[in-house]
């Protein structure tokens, strides 16, 4: 049989192709509860892996959606990065509801500069075998110069294993052999993780009090010109009078100058 014709083309949207988001449901509020409320369970308060992660997503994920059907009327066929906590399980509803997403997670990215300052390499050199989704992500490789060049990761555990394990006892990441991120020690940790929380604020708290500091933090150190007072406006005369006349809006005939006086008598004589 005869092949199906081909579909008709859709005209190319004028609409944005690609957008971007990052949102708080409830802001910093909702999120101190996320981080303070498990620990009264014995449970690790935490936003995104921690149990606060499925309250937050329930929050979360109905305003995510409707944001993106908003962006489904103006372009189908647009991409969607997204960079809303819990990132995973928030992309994924993304792409359940046949949006077309991806999820953006900083961890890569701060692991690959750790490699590079340890190293003394340039971050550019510096090739991570990132794996894993979002958060729960490790790294098995670390390569320079390229994505086929030298694994220097087993060199790194055993130069550097202490700095590397931050917060994670080193055996465990020498019988791993890989490098997780600083989110996995709310599982492989947790009893010692749920002591310091309840020992200290929550992140939530931290966070809030760093938004009030970074006005005065990125202001202008340097010292602003004295601005010099406004001159008030020298009053126009008003319309068909002359300037130093008597009907003048600016100097009466009694306040001007004697040979003024003497020019306009003259000229009206």
């Amino acid at each position: 049989p005869a092949s199906p014709p081909p579909p008709a083309r859709t005209p190319r949207s004028t609409a944005p192709t690609r957008s971007s988001s990052l949102l708080q449901a409830g802001h910093r509020a909702a999120r101190a509860e996320d981080e303070t409320w498990p620990l009264e369970c014995g449970c690790a308060g935490q936003e995104t892996t921690g149990a606060g992660g499925p309250a937050k997503t329930l929050r979360t994920a109905p305003v995510r959606l409707d944001i993106a059907e908003h962006g489904r009327r103006a372009n189908p066929d647009a991409w969607i990065t997204d960079f809303t906590d819990p990132v995973g399980i928030v992309t994924r509803a993304l792409l359940q509801a046949g949006r077309r997403a991806a999820g953006l997670c900083n961890v890569a990215i701060g692991l690959q500069r750790k490699s590079a300052a340890l190293l003394g390499a340039v971050p550019s050199r510096v090739h991570p075998d990132h794996v894993g989704l979002d958060h729960l992500t490790r790294e098995t490789a670390v390569r320079l110069d390229g994505p086929e060049g030298e694994d220097v990761l087993p060199g790194l555990l055993t130069a550097h294993g202490e700095t590397i394990a931050a917060g994670l006892r080193l055996p465990l990441l020498t019988r791993l052999g890989t490098v997780p991120s600083s989110y996995p020690r709310y599982h492989y940790a947790h009893d010692e993780v749920v002591g310091e929380q309840r020992a200290k604020r929550s992140r939530a708290t931290e966070v809030a009090a760093l938004a009030r500091e970074l006005p005065s933090r990125y202001a202008d150190p340097s010292p602003r010109p004295r601005r010099r007072p406004a001159r008030r406006p020298r009053p126009r005369p008003g319309a068909g009078a002359p300037a130093w006349g008597p009907h003048s809006s600016v100097r009466t005939a009694s306040t001007r100058p004697r040979d003024a006086q003497d020019r306009w008598r003259r000229y009206h004589a």
